[in-house]
């Protein structure tokens, strides 16, 4: 492979490894955000989901930067939580019927928890729990599954996989702790049982199973005019850097048969 062609690749690799760093620090900042305003539109109460919540500023004189545009890039915890406390937390309708003076935000409303400013202190306090571990019985810290890696293999080895479809839940993009938590084991037990069920050993060497129906040269080439080579990926359920190699091989290919020809 060509260092150019290298390059391309790790760049877009590293892109998109970006692009998800950013989007779990948008996803993990606005659950926290919305827990320490309350949970819940301050007019109607609506709490179904995170998503329609918007903060709204009671003084605009004050307002710094608005905390939806703040989601764009990555901002330190210390800087939203002194900017929620200026503000009330509305869904998005209430929060435009407020601004077109149809709704009066509560003189009673909820606002920013200040016990949320230093929240690594709560997750600390939260992790400094103890419990019971449900194997052996031991106490163990209260975030985790079992207190060690035996008790955790003995738990995987009682779990019901066939209780859901984890493969196709991996495909549609479910992490592997997200799918953990249905079947009530970490996400490394997840992980593991998706790397035994996906591979097979043959003559000491592993290979996938599932073997993945290459696309053609021009479907790829085409598609990668408006996509990335993770995106392309994700929809054969293989990584951006197999989409990268398929191409480079379909070319060598094209070339070597243009030549014998």
């Amino acid at each position: 492979m060509s260092d150019l062609r290298k390059s391309f690749l790790k760049g877009e690799l590293v892109m998109s490894r970006n692009s998800e760093h950013v989007k779990r620090w948008r996803e993990r900042t606005k659950a926290r955000l919305v827990e320490a305003m309350g949970g819940e539109c301050v007019c109607c109460g609506y709490k179904k989901s995170i998503w329609p919540m918007e903060m709204h500023h009671l003084d605009t004189s004050k307002k710094e930067f608005g905390l939806g545009s703040s989601r764009a890039n990555i901002v330190s915890w210390k800087r939203i939580s002194e900017e929620a406390s200026k503000c009330v937390m509305l869904c998005s309708n209430c929060h435009k019927e407020v601004h077109q003076g149809i709704t009066v935000v509560p003189p009673t409303a909820k606002s920013f928890d200040q016990s949320f400013a230093n929240y690594k202190e709560l997750e600390k306090s939260a992790s400094d729990a103890m419990d019971q571990c449900p194997i052996c019985g031991k106490s163990k810290p209260s975030h985790l599954f079992t207190c060690s890696h035996e008790c955790g293999a003995t738990k995987a080895g009682h779990v019901d996989w066939e209780k859901i479809d984890v493969l196709k839940l991996k495909e549609q993009g479910k992490s592997y702790a997200e799918i953990g938590e249905m079947l009530n084991v970490s996400g490394g037990a997840v992980y593991k049982y998706i790397k035994k069920v996906s591979s097979v050993t043959t003559k000491g060497r592993t290979f996938n199973r599932c073997k993945v129906p290459k696309p053609s040269l021009e479907y790829l080439e085409k598609e990668h005019e408006t996509k990335t080579l993770e995106e392309i990926g994700k929809d054969f359920g293989v990584t951006g850097g197999s989409v990268g190699y398929w191409i480079q091989q379909l070319k060598s290919r094209k070339l070597s048969s243009s030549t014998t020809g």
